[in-house]
């Protein structure tokens, strides 16, 4: 997608992790990123979904795609789902990804990776 495309498309920031550990420090470290990401192109932050102690490898697990996807046919108040990068949305590899990025562009949502665009 085109950058200039963003502007005004408005997200719900997808923040996980696996252990409670790591949560007070990675999903304010996750949120960050998103908020300066959304801040450069444009977006409006609608909602953000802390999801702390959430293994990504485990994806029977996982009950916040198909909630986001709910929400979505219910409220239809977010365009994208924003998230840091593929291993904060699944660690369940490609197919994984590939299955829940479909189920939600079905719904109308699309889902953008914000480190994908950072220089390295």
């Amino acid at each position: 997608m085109n950058e200039k495309d963003l502007h005004g498309k408005r997200f719900v920031g997808l923040l996980r992790c696996s252990t409670i550990g790591q949560a007070d420090t990675s999903i304010d470290d996750q949120r960050r990123l998103l908020d300066a990401y959304a801040r450069e192109h444009g977006l409006v932050a609608v909602d953000y979904v802390a999801l702390e102690g959430v293994s990504g490898s485990l994806p029977g697990n996982r009950r916040d795609i198909q909630q986001l996807i709910t929400r979505k046919q219910d409220r239809d108040d977010f365009d994208t789902l924003l998230v840091q990068d593929t291993s904060r949305f699944t660690r369940a590899g490609a197919q994984h990804a590939h299955r829940l990025e479909s189920e939600l562009n079905a719904a109308g949502v699309e889902v953008i990776y914000a480190s994908s665009a950072i220089p390295t």
